[in-house]
C-alpha cells in the first residue's frame, strides 16, 4: 500500500477532464468530417472544383442561411 493515498479528484477537476476529452473526440470528428468532405472533390479540373465548392455553399460566410452540402447531394449536373 502506498504511503501517500491519492484523493479523489474533485467535481472541477472531473469536469475539465471530461471537457479536454469531449473537446478532443470534437476536434478529431471535425477533422475526419473535412478529410472526407475535401477527399470528393477531383482536383484535376480546378475551375470544376471551385464551381462545385461554391454549389455546396463552401464559400458562404453564414451558417444560419446556408448548409454545407457534400459533393454527392449535388448531383450529376456539377459533375
Amino acid at each position: 500500500m502506498p504511503l501517500v493515498q491519492k484523493a479523489s479528484p474533485t467535481r472541477t477537476e472531473t469536469a475539465r477532464i471530461n471537457f479536454a476529452f469531449l473537446e478532443s473526440y470534437f476536434f478529431i470528428e471535425a477533422m475526419q468530417h473535412i478529410q472526407q468532405w475535401t477527399s470528393a472533390f477531383d482536383y484535376t479540373d480546378l475551375d470544376q472544383v471551385i464551381g462545385q465548392m461554391k454549389a455546396c455553399n463552401a464559400f458562404e460566410k453564414s451558417r444560419k442561411q446556408y448548409q454545407l452540402l457534400n459533393v454527392s447531394d449535388l448531383g450529376a449536373a456539377t459533375m
